[in-house]
Order: C-alpha cells, then sequence, then structure tokens
C-alpha cells in the first residue's frame, strides 16, 4: 500500500526516487519544487485543524449521540 502511495506521487511530480547500486539496495524519496508549492497549503489546513477540532469532535459525539 505504501509502495503504491509512493508511485503515485512520483508519477505525479510530487516526489522523486533515487534506487542507490549499493547492497542492499536503498531506496531514497525527495519532495520536488511542485510540492514545495503546496506546503502553505499544509500550513493552512494544519492551522484550520488546529483551530476546529475541537468543534468537530463535538459534532461527532452529537451526531453520535443521535444515531443510538
Amino acid at each position: 500500500m505504501l509502495t503504491k502511495a509512493l508511485r503515485e506521487l512520483e508519477r505525479d511530480g510530487l516526489l522523486t526516487r533515487q534506487v542507490t547500486s549499493t547492497s542492499p539496495v536503498k531506496v531514497f524519496y525527495t519532495k520536488t519544487v511542485l510540492t514545495e508549492s503546496l506546503i502553505h497549503v499544509f500550513k493552512q489546513i494544519d492551522a484550520w485543524q488546529k483551530d476546529n477540532m475541537n468543534a468537530v469532535h463535538i459534532a461527532r459525539q452529537e451526531y453520535d449521540a443521535i444515531q443510538e
């Protein structure tokens, strides 16, 4: 599953993959310029979740109470 996700990110141009010719073989993944362009978005999402996760937990509890 992890390999599939990494390959998809590589295909999308968000990671580069480097394989060493050593024994044992090692694989390194590096973020790309395209990934760097997303960092501000990730920071905004992180800030949102820090500000709103308590409200999300309350909403889940209220929903679950109704469903029982």
